[in-house]
């Protein structure tokens, strides 16, 4: 019986324990978003304009896949999760129509894994291209 009772108090310990570190994690997490420091920057990797890909913060300018391609992008948000922002989007599925005069369009990026965004998505009225697969959803480049 004695066995038991020592056994159960060890068990509650841990748990109380458990509890209290993930109390204590949770508030220095506060602690830390209180006190001003910022987390590490969230990226996109980038081949506009550089073939072998560059880690970039609200570009300009992205290639979203080897169909599509984003140009003059305004972000109106930026992280940690997601990035929101409008500009025009052409490719090789919107051609020729799109080769003068690309479309305006929201581009959201998703899914940040190790400090990147990993996916992507266009929306806008334009004509949709036959096979939606890596030209307005789909996985972005990463390092």
């Amino acid at each position: 019986m004695k066995r038991f009772a020592i056994a159960v108090a060890a068990l509650g310990l841990t748990v109380a324990a458990l509890g209290l570190t993930a109390s204590c994690a949770a508030g220095t997490a506060d602690t830390v978003a209180t006190a001003g420091i910022t987390a590490a920057p969230i990226r996109v990797w980038n081949l506009y304009g550089a073939e072998q890909g560059r880690a970039d913060e609200r570009p300009a300018d992205l290639v979203l896949s080897e169909f599509t391609t984003a140009n003059r992008i305004t972000w109106r948000s930026w992280g940690p999760k997601t990035a929101v922002g409008t500009g025009a989007i052409s490719g090789t599925w919107c051609l020729p129509g799109c080769l003068d005069k690309p479309y305006p369009a929201t581009i959201t990026l998703s899914d940040t894994r190790s400090g990147y965004f990993t996916k992507f998505q266009v929306e806008g009225d334009f004509p949709r291209p036959n096979d939606s697969a890596d030209t307005l959803t789909g996985t972005l480049a990463t390092p």
